[in-house]
């Protein structure tokens, strides 16, 4: 098992469900998802895949960045071989 990703746990934190009577609707504390019905099952369904998607965007920019760090350690690291090659040459 792998640590969690602390601002992925903070992030689902941020995200929940309320139902707001006066206006009749469920709506997600982040504001972004609001519901307007009286099924609460297709409320639920709908608000589990707007919290799916926040994930989703949250682990692809994630993956963004540490494909990002590689590359940058990759290039540092040939650059690196580069001069030791050249040195023992």
């Amino acid at each position: 098992m792998t640590a969690p990703d602390p601002g992925l746990t903070d992030l689902i934190a941020a995200h929940w469900r309320s139902l707001d009577l006066l206006k009749m609707k469920y709506i997600c504390s982040c504001g972004d998802w609001e519901y307007r019905d009286d099924d609460r099952e297709r409320a639920c369904a709908s608000w589990c895949e707007h919290l799916a998607l926040v994930v989703e965007q949250h682990t692809n920019g994630r993956i963004a960045e540490l494909e990002a760090e590689l590359a940058e350690v990759t290039d540092k690291w040939g650059l690196i071989s580069h001069l030791l090659r050249s040195r023992c040459e």
